[in-house]
């Protein structure tokens, strides 16, 4: 394997793990600090609000002035924002906080994506996406297990820091990753407002292919169901008795069923349709997390995050790989930007709406309320697709 594509997956490995991360350390933080549940929920939607504003934008820029910069920046606000919420404990403070890390962590997984199928030919790219997907996994198995044992040890305050030094390592990732070569711009060179600017006109028509849409649906539902386990999944966790150490390690199991899935989704694809097996795996995924509350046994809280973390690890590639199938190389930027805002579409409603069910309900209601939803979603997205499909064959 080219040294290239080492760096690429290295990127893979230590920026979507940052969402682990944050998935684990706030809902902590919350705990530690008294938060009542409706706060927490709304504290892990307002990570979304940034990014959700600035995913199309950061999409055009890796397009015009490259991902390997737009990552470098991300990544080095990452690790700036990310030693700042031990130190915020004024909530206006915090919720900045966690809106800067938002976009920042968002942006570098939207930027680490695009150099990633930007280095790849279209003829590897499913086997491509499933080793980067796996790479992305292991470092969502590593950075919990981390935190969590730097939590026992110090405080909830050390997962933060432990992060921190997480991100500057993205950062001297990025700087050893080699420039891809763009093709020439005719004219002025544009500024990052203009190309900014300019970006929501040029995403908006990849909107209105049918296929296109579906996907970025698809990838909304998926982490709307994974929303479960970024806010009240630790939560209970705790309440039930468990240490730091454990929860981070049960958030690990999570992330190795990722890493296993990410490798089962090319060889179940080649058995089977694409479609089936993405919204078959991403029902499992819903109802495996959402059933967790109703149980105290660590062995079966522990089956069923692995049964959780192995079905969401097998949608991942095969939506990346959809994405790329269904768009122009000079797109994916914008298209990668597109896929993270519908991500954060479901992770500012779901949270939300988590923490208002926990706050009259229970964690178990909550989760399971939520699952329902997504199922029925799922259903009729499904049959959305079968049409689509059967209208392609047709053509």
């Amino acid at each position: 394997m080219p040294p290239r594509i080492w760096l690429v997956h290295a990127t893979a490995f230590f920026t979507l793990s940052t969402e682990a991360l944050i998935g684990l350390l706030l809902p902590l933080l919350a705990v530690d600090r008294g938060l009542p549940p409706a706060m927490l929920g709304a504290m892990v939607a307002v990570g979304s609000v940034g990014s959700l504003l600035l995913a199309v934008p950061a999409g055009a820029l890796c397009d015009y002035f490259g991902d390997r910069r737009l990552l470098i920046a991300m990544a080095l606000i990452m690790a700036v924002t990310s030693a700042l919420y031990p130190v915020a404990v004024w909530l206006p403070a915090l919720a900045l906080v966690q809106i800067f890390g938002g976009v920042a962590r968002s942006n570098t997984w939207v930027a680490a994506q695009s150099y990633g199928v930007r280095a790849i030919d279209d003829a590897q790219r499913h086997r491509f996406t499933g080793h980067f997907s796996f790479a992305a996994s292991i470092g969502m198995l590593v950075a919990p297990l981390g935190a969590g044992y730097c939590m026992e040890i110090w405080g909830v305050d050390a997962g933060f820091f432990f992060m921190a030094i997480w991100a500057g390592v993205v950062a001297v990732v990025a700087c050893i990753l080699p420039e891809h070569e763009r093709p020439p711009r005719s004219g002025r060179r544009a500024s990052v407002w203009s190309v900014s600017r300019g970006s929501y006109a040029a995403a908006w028509p990849l909107l209105f292919r049918p296929m296109l849409l579906l996907l970025l649906t698809l990838t909304l539902l998926r982490l709307s169901g994974a929303a479960m386990n970024a806010t009240f999944f630790p939560v209970h966790l705790e309440q039930v008795g468990m240490s730091h150490f454990t929860i981070g390690l049960l958030v690990a199991v999570i992330n190795a069923g990722n890493s296993v899935g990410s490798l089962l989704a090319a060889p179940l694809v080649k058995r089977g349709s694409s479609g089936a097996v993405i919204f078959l795996s991403m029902a499992v995924s819903t109802v495996s997390m959402a059933l967790i509350p109703a149980f105290q046994d660590q062995l079966a809280i522990t089956l069923l995050t692995l049964i959780h973390g192995t079905a969401l690890g097998i949608s991942l590639p095969i939506l990346l790989a959809g994405l790329a199938r269904h768009s122009k190389p000079q797109e994916r930027g914008l298209v990668l930007a597109l896929r993270a805002v519908f991500n954060r579409v479901g992770y500012l409603i779901a949270p939300l709406a988590l923490g208002c069910l926990v706050a009259g309900y229970d964690i178990l209601t909550a989760f399971l309320v939520l699952a329902a939803v997504v199922l029925t979603l799922l259903a009729v997205t499904y049959l959305l697709w079968r049409r689509g499909q059967q209208n392609q064959a047709a053509a």
